[in-house]
């Protein structure tokens, strides 16, 4: 069995961080983010590399959000409410409180550009979070059978996460942004996994 990785953005440059991971059967999206130099198609992940019809839904297994910030969740509303994804939403519980202030205002400052017109509204928004599943950190979540997730504290930000992934007899951690020292108010990131062979 092997493990597929397709970033769909953020490959090169900060931005519109987005990687969608293939294994066991399982495919899933790892960050939705937008990128603040672009007013194009090209703000958000590439989506059509998934597919050129839609139905993302049933292509994408799970959505995972590593944190708040813009460019990794600046995309979220559209993915749901304009391309249709209506699978599992993860995010841990702080993150789902910081997102929607992050996430309004970059409707604002889209709304406040000369001849711009926001991607998304507020009501998208508000649509999109009641999709969420909030989640504490080393809790295993289980979305489909076979397909698990467990976060881990990433520093970083409040309620920034890395995630270990279970599919199958396969496993893989997407770490998102982390820090690796500690800041004035946020502890090192602190990556606990299983044993091999132990169940996550």
């Amino acid at each position: 069995m092997s493990i597929e990785v397709l970033p769909l953005g953020a490959g090169q440059d900060v931005g519109r961080s987005c990687c969608v991971v293939r294994m066991a059967g399982r495919t899933v999206m790892f960050d939705c983010g937008a990128h603040f130099g672009f007013r194009d198609a090209r703000r958000f992940p590439e989506f059509g590399l998934l597919s050129r019809a839609g139905r993302f839904s049933d292509i994408i297994d799970a959505l995972v959000i590593t944190h708040f910030h813009t460019d990794h969740i600046g995309a979220l509303p559209y993915f749901t409410e304009i391309c249709g994804y209506r699978g599992p939403i993860l995010m841990t519980y702080p993150t789902f409180a910081i997102a929607p202030i992050m996430l309004e205002d970059y409707v604002k400052v889209n709304a406040d550009r000369p001849g711009e017109r926001p991607p998304y509204n507020e009501q998208h928004i508000r649509d999109c979070l009641r999709r969420v599943t909030a989640v504490d950190l080393h809790q295993a979540v289980v979305v489909a059978p076979g397909l698990s997730f467990t976060f881990h504290y990433a520093g970083h930000v409040l309620g920034a996460a890395m995630v270990h992934m279970s599919a199958g007899h396969l496993t893989a951690v997407y770490t998102g942004d982390f820090n690796s020292s500690p800041d004035r108010h946020l502890g090192p990131a602190q990556l606990l996994l299983p044993p091999p062979g132990a169940a996550s």
